[in-house]
C-alpha cells in the first residue's frame, strides 16, 4: 500500500513539473505579465474586469489573457501548496508506514527464519525418513527374501511331513500288529500259566502223596532192615547149625549143598530188595525236585534263603538254647541289601523312646551263620518284601524254611523278637501290620507272634503309631 502512495505522488509531481513548464513557456510568449487587476487578497477575476474602461477593450483582451495567466498561477501555487502538503502529509504518512512495514518487515524476517529452521529440520527429517525409507526397503527387500526362503522351506517340511506322517502311519500299523501279535502271546501265555499253575498244583498234591508214599517207603525199610537182620541173624544160625551137622550128622553132600543154596538164595533176595527200596528213595528225590521247579518265563525267583536252606531240608539243625541274654537291642537281616534301612528304622524308635542303647547288627546269609546271632534283650527281624508275600517259610508249602530256623533259634535263646516285614505297603490308620497280609494268621510261628503284638509291616518307615508302639516296648525293656 505504501509503495503505491509513493508512485502516485511521484506521478503528480510529473504533472505539475510539465504544467509549470508549459505555464513558463506561455509566458514569455505573451509578454509581461499584469497585476493591476490581481490582488494579493484573491479579489474576483470578474470584478477587476468591471473596472477597465470599454475604450480599452483590445488591452482588456490583453490583460484578459493575463489575468487568465494570473489564475492560472495563482491555481497552480495553490495547487503547488496544497501538492506540498499532501507531499508532507504522504512523507509524514509514508514515514509511520515505513516504520510499520519496517517492523513487519523484522517480523516476516523472523517469521522467514523461523519457517527457513523449520524447512531446515522438514529437510533433515526428510533425509532422515528417506534414510529410514531405504532401510526399511532393505529390510523389506530381505524380508521378502527370507519370506521366500520359508515359503521354499516350508514347502520341503510340508513334504517331509506328508513323508513322515505316511512312515508314522506305516510305523502305527506295524506297531498295532505287533500289538496283536503280543496281545495274542500274552494271552498264550497266560494259558500256558494257568496251566502250569495247574500243574504245579498237581505236583504239589503229587509232592504230598509221594511224601506220604515216602514215610511208609520208610516204615518199609525199616521193617526190611529189621527183617535183613533176622534173616542174617538166621543165615548165621544156618552155617552155625551147619557146620553142627557136619561135625555131629554125617549128611549126604547133596543135603548140605541144597541148605548152602537155600541160605545163599534167601541172603541174594534179602540184597536185591534193600537195593530196590534204595533206587527207589533215589527217583522219588529226583521226582520232587523236578516237579517243583516252575519254567523260566513264569517263575518267581526263590529267596536267597530258600536255595540256602536247600540242601538241609532233611536234616533240620539244633541250636543252643541256654545263653546268657545281653542288654543290647539286636538287628538281624538276611543279606546286605537294606540293611542300612533297618538300622535307620531302629534309629527312629530309640530316638523316640529317648534311651541309649547298644545295637548288635547281624547280616545272616547262610544257614551255618545262624548261631553267630547274639543273644540281645530285644531283636529285631527284618525281611523285605517279595512277590510272594512270604515272611516265614512253612516248610509244609516252600522248599526250605532259613528265615523261620533264624526266628526260631533267636526265639530260642529266650530273646524278645520283633519281625518286621519292611518296602511292603503303607499301613493305614492305627495297626502294626497291613490286614492283605493274610499269611500272617495261618503261618503258625507267624500267629504265635502276633498275638503278642510282635508282627509289623511297613514301606520304608514306621508309621506314628507303630513308632509310639515300639518306643514303648523298648521302655519297658531298658528302664
Amino acid at each position: 500500500m505504501g509503495m503505491a502512495r509513493t508512485g502516485t505522488l511521484d506521478f503528480i509531481k510529473t504533472c505539475v513539473a510539465a504544467v509549470f513548464i508549459l505555464f513558463l513557456i506561455f509566458r514569455s510568449a505573451n509578454g509581461k505579465k499584469s497585476s493591476d487587476c490581481y490582488t494579493k487578497h484573491g479579489r474576483d477575476i470578474y470584478s477587476a474586469e468591471e473596472k477597465c474602461t470599454p475604450s480599452s477593450h483590445t488591452k482588456l483582451s490583453r490583460e484578459h489573457k493575463n489575468l487568465r495567466l494570473v489564475e492560472m498561477e495563482y491555481k497552480l501555487s495553490k495547487l503547488q501548496r496544497d501538492l506540498e502538503s499532501t507531499i508532507k502529509d504522504c512523507n509524514f504518512g509514508r514515514e509511520s508506514n515505513i516504520q510499520q512495514f519496517e517492523q513487519k518487515l523484522f517480523a516476516l524476517e523472523r517469521t522467514l527464519n523461523e519457517e527457513r529452521q523449520k524447512i531446515k529440520e522438514i529437510r533433515n527429517n526428510i533425509e532422515q525418513l528417506e534414510g529410514t525409507a531405504k532401510s526399511y526397503k532393505d529390510k523389506d527387500h530381505r524380508t521378502r527374501e527370507m519370506c521366500d526362503k520359508l515359503k521354499l522351506n516350508l514347502s520341503s517340511l510340508h513334504s517331509k511331513t506328508q513323508e513322515l506322517e505316511k512312515k508314522f502311519m506305516e510305523k502305527l500299523d506295524q506297531s498295532s500288529q505287533a500289538n496283536d501279535r503280543l496281545t495274542e502271546s500274552l494271552n498264550t501265555l497266560q494259558k500256558i500259566n494257568t496251566d502250569n499253575q495247574k500243574k504245579i498244583d498237581h505236583q504239589r498234591e503229587l509232592i504230598e502223596s509221594l511224601k506220604r508214599d515216602n514215610s511208609k517207603l520208610s516204615e518199609d525199610v525199616d521193617h526190611l532192615s529189621t527183617n535183613l537182620s533176622e534173616v542174617t541173624k538166621n543165615t548165621e544160625y544156618l552155617k552155625r547149625k551147619t557146620a553142627d551137622l557136619d561135625r555131629k550128622v554125617a549128611l549126604t553132600d547133596l543135603n548140605i549143598q541144597d541148605i548152602v543154596a537155600c541160605a545163599g538164595f534167601v541172603f541174594i533176595i534179602g540184597a536185591l530188595f534193600i537195593v530196590g527200596v534204595y533206587a527207589y528213595r533215589k527217583r522219588t528225590y529226583q521226582v520232587k525236585e523236578t516237579t517243583t521247579s516252575v519254567p523260566q518265563s513264569n517263575a518267581v525267583p526263590p529267596e536267597p534263603s530258600l536255595r540256602q536252606s536247600k540242601a538241609g531240608l532233611h536234616t533240620p539243625r539244633r541250636f543252643p538254647v541256654s545263653r546268657v541274654l545281653d542288654n543290647t537291642v539286636g538287628i538281624v537281616s538276611f543279606g546286605e541289601s537294606g540293611s542300612d534301612l533297618h538300622r535307620e528304622i531302629i534309629d527312629s524308635v530309640t530316638s523316640k523312646a529317648k534311651i541309649s542303647v547298644k545295637f548288635r547288627h547281624t547280616k545272616v546269609r547262610r544257614e551255618d551263620e545262624i548261631s553267630t546271632i547274639p543273644p540281645s534283650k530285644i531283636v529285631f527281624v527284618f525281611v523285605d518284601a517279595n512277590s510272594r508275600h512270604i515272611i516265614l517259610e512253612n516248610p509244609d508249602q516252600e522248599i526250605g524254611d532259613f528265615r523261620r530256623q533264624s526266628t526260631e533259634a533267636i526265639l530260642g535263646m529266650g530273646c524278645d523278637v520283633f519281625v518286621l516285614y519292611v518296602r511292603d505297603e503303607e499301613v493305614p490308620g492305627e495297626s502294626l501290620y497291613h490286614s492283605r497280609l493274610t499269611s500272617i494268621e495261618r503261618h503258625q510261628l507267624l500267629s504265635s507272634l502276633r498275638s503278642k503284638n510282635r508282627v509289623l509291616s511297613l514301606n520304608l518307615s514306621l508309621s506314628d503309631y507303630q513308632r509310639r508302639f515300639l518306643a514303648t516296648e523298648l521302655q519297658k525293656a531298658f528302664n
